[in-house]
């Protein structure tokens, strides 16, 4: 179906004059009695523009075409809802201002940052890239070249009009059909762009993590999102994902780590080296015996608490130990000795070491740290535990 102005054989941006002369004209070169060769056809030509013509040439009635369309192209409306519908554009588009929607708001990027442990508790700078929205640089985010303002919405790219609905008459601010809300009209479309103003480019950044982040959490930076305009830009969010880790698990600012001891250091104590997540070595002594399952503490050696920046977790070890065949006492021998390993850290002079203090743990500590780890104390309650082997 041809729109009002192709009738009349105007462009849509004619003044009224125009439309005017262009609807006298097409009537007499389109009147019947001018026509008696194919009235027919002169006929409905006729209709045709004499309804085009008492559209147009009203200001009003020309609003509310530019907006709508004409009676056969508007939708169906539940006349039941008519007024919520309005009512809610209105108070909707009060909210937003008269601009376009795009222009004083933009829903942030998320992007999703897959970092480890290690790069939290270090509080390492991780790069990323990520897509970014801005204004094309070909046409400066016009959209093309031979840039005019709609004269309909004058530049606005939300007009107002009023529709009548029987003897009621409602107001509605709507986006402008002529221009689809941007306000201008472009005459040669931009080829990189393709008329949409705005492309899409790799932005490379990077973020300095914080000791305490978890999995799940997310930073919002400011201005680092789509381009709005040429000096506002929305937000970036950056979602947290925290790789797991081999030897380490986490919970909450606590840490948790398992050892495996030997027999004799079971039975008679043990020096032990735990390559911590910082890059340090700590060196854990201790006297005396360790039964299976058993779980100590060194304090202060987990993440740092976010909501308190003075608290700290602490580390939590998990102890075990599997019975070797031995055929005598005598085999029953650490598999490094105290001396062994003091060697060991002194050659190790790129090393950073500390000896650090193990504390014994009261048995109800872990079920208010850490509930999922506490498990591990039903399990060695539920296993039967090894039995010494006869010589």
């Amino acid at each position: 179906m041809s729109s009002l102005y192709d009738r009349l054989e105007v462009s849509p941006t004619a003044t009224k004059e125009e439309i005017i002369n262009a609807g006298r004209k097409l009537s007499r070169k389109w009147h019947p009695d001018k026509n008696k060769d194919n009235k027919e056809e002169a006929e409905k030509k006729f209709k045709e523009i004499r309804e085009a013509l008492d559209v147009l040439s009203d200001d009003d009635k020309r609003r509310n075409y530019d907006q709508f369309g004409s009676t056969e192209e508007r939708p169906n409306i539940d006349l039941s809802n008519v007024f919520n519908m309005f009512h809610n554009m209105s108070m909707g588009m009060g909210n937003m201002g008269m601009g376009n929607m795009g222009k004083q708001y933009t829903e942030p990027i998320v992007h999703h940052l897959r970092c480890t442990l290690e790069q939290i508790i270090k509080e390492e700078s991780v790069p990323f890239t990520y897509s970014q929205c801005v204004l094309c640089y070909d046409c400066n985010g016009s959209g093309g070249k031979e840039v005019s303002v709609c004269n309909m919405c004058r530049g606005n790219g939300m007009c107002t009009t009023t529709i009548e609905i029987g003897p009621i008459r409602q107001q509605a601010t709507m986006q402008c059909n002529h221009c689809k809300g941007k306000g201008k009209i472009v005459k040669t479309i931009c080829q990189r762009c393709n008329g949409d103003t705005r492309i899409n480019i790799i932005k490379s950044e990077s973020i300095k993590l914080k000791n305490g982040l978890e999995d799940n959490m997310r930073l919002t930076v400011k201005n680092k999102g789509n381009m709005i305009s040429q000096e506002n830009y929305g937000d970036l969010i950056i979602h947290i994902n925290v790789e797991p880790h081999e030897v380490f698990k986490r919970e909450g600012p606590n840490l948790f780590v398992d050892i495996e001891l030997d027999l004799h250091e079971a039975l008679f104590g043990f020096t032990k080296l735990i390559y911590h997540l910082d890059g340090r070595i700590l060196c854990v002594k201790y006297k005396g015996k360790t039964d299976y399952g058993t779980y100590r503490k060194i304090q202060r050696e987990g993440f740092f608490n976010l909501n308190d920046p003075s608290k700290h977790g602490n580390l939590y070890i998990y102890f075990t130990f599997s019975l070797p065949y031995v055929n005598s006492v005598e085999e029953i021998k650490p598999s490094k000795t105290e001396e062994e390993i003091e060697q060991y850290l002194k050659d190790k002079e790129d090393k950073d070491y500390s000896y650090a203090f193990l504390e014994d743990i009261d048995k109800h500590e872990l079920d208010k740290q850490s509930p999922k780890f506490s498990s591990k104390e039903e399990y060695k309650q539920e296993e039967p535990q090894p039995q010494c082997r006869q010589m």
